[in-house]
C-alpha cells in the first residue's frame, strides 16, 4: 500500500474528522464550516470510493459522512484510530465501552485513556509532504491571532497555534515541526509560535490552506482568511503603536 496517497485524508480525519460507529458499521466523517476544507474532504474521498457522501448541517458546521469498509480498512492500516478525544470522556469510545476485540489499543496517561494514534514516517516522501500534512491539519485545528494587550511590554499579542489535546498526536506533530526546523513551544493542548522568528518560519514553510477563513471564535478577524491574519501578524512587527487603546490598535491592524 502506498500510504502517501492518503496523506490529505489522514490529516483531515485526525483534525476535524474521524471514524465513527453506527449500528455496528463504521463510517468516515468530517465536520467544518469552511467550504474549502469540506470540498477537499469530498475530493479526497472521491479518489478512493464512489459511495454516497452524506451531508448534515449542524450548529458547529457541516458534517460529511461516507460508508466504505475498504477505505476505512486502508486508513486504519496507517493509524489504528482517529479519535483524538479522551476515550473515557463523553461520548465514551465504543471500543472501550463494549470491550471490542481486534480494534485499536488504549493508552492510559494520568488517569485519562487515549486511543492509539499513529502518523507513520512512510506517509511522507519528503519534507514537502510533511509541510502539506501540517498545513491541512492546522487549517482545520489551528489559528493565527493578534489582539490588543494591557499590562504587557507589547501592545499586541501575536500567536499561531496548532490545537491538539491528544498527547501522543501532539508529540508526533511536534516532531514534524522539528523536521521542518520550525521552533515552537509545546503547551498542554497546543503547539505555539509567538516570536517573530518562529511565526515567519511557519509562514515560509507551512502557512494555511488558501481560502480557509477565521470563524466566529475570532473576536476581531471573523471573515478574513487565516493567511490574511497571518500576514497582518508579520506586518505588525514594523508598526510602532503610540497608544495602548484597544480601538486604536485594532484600527491600525485593520489597515495592514
Amino acid at each position: 500500500m502506498k500510504c502517501t496517497r492518503y496523506l490529505k485524508l489522514v490529516s483531515l480525519c485526525l483534525s476535524d474528522g474521524g471514524i465513527g460507529f453506527s449500528s455496528e458499521t463504521k463510517y468516515l466523517h468530517f465536520t467544518n464550516k469552511s467550504n474549502v476544507l469540506l470540498n477537499m474532504f469530498k475530493n479526497e474521498v472521491r479518489k478512493f470510493t464512489s459511495n454516497k457522501i452524506h451531508r448534515q448541517v449542524k450548529p458547529r458546521g457541516i458534517t460529511l459522512r461516507v460508508f466504505d469498509r475498504d477505505l476505512i480498512s486502508e486508513l486504519r492500516k496507517i493509524s489504528p484510530s482517529f479519535r483524538t478525544k479522551p476515550c473515557n470522556h463523553f461520548p465514551i469510545c465504543p471500543v472501550l465501552k463494549n470491550n471490542l476485540q481486534n480494534e485499536h489499543k488504549h493508552i492510559k496517561l494520568n488517569g485519562t485513556i487515549w486511543s492509539e494514534i499513529k502518523i507513520p514516517e512512510n506517509l511522507f516522501r519528503n519534507k514537502r509532504d510533511k509541510s502539506e500534512f501540517l498545513k491541512i491539519y492546522i487549517s482545520c485545528d489551528g489559528y493565527p491571532s493578534i489582539f490588543p494587550r494591557k499590562d504587557s511590554w507589547s501592545a499586541v499579542e501575536r500567536i499561531v497555534a496548532i490545537v491538539c489535546h491528544h498527547p501522543i498526536l501532539k508529540k508526533r506533530l511536534s516532531q514534524l515541526m522539528t523536521d521542518l526546523k520550525i521552533p515552537h513551544t509545546i503547551k498542554e493542548n497546543s503547539l505555539e509560535m509567538r516570536s517573530k522568528d518562529k511565526i515567519e518560519k511557519f509562514k515560509k514553510k507551512i502557512g494555511f490552506v488558501d481560502g480557509v477563513k477565521m470563524t466566529g471564535n475570532s473576536k476581531y478577524w471573523e471573515g478574513l482568511t487565516k493567511n490574511e491574519v497571518l500576514n497582518k501578524i508579520i506586518k505588525s512587527y514594523d508598526i510602532k503603536f503610540i497608544s495602548r487603546d484597544a480601538s486604536y490598535i485594532i484600527n491600525k491592524l485593520k489597515q495592514l
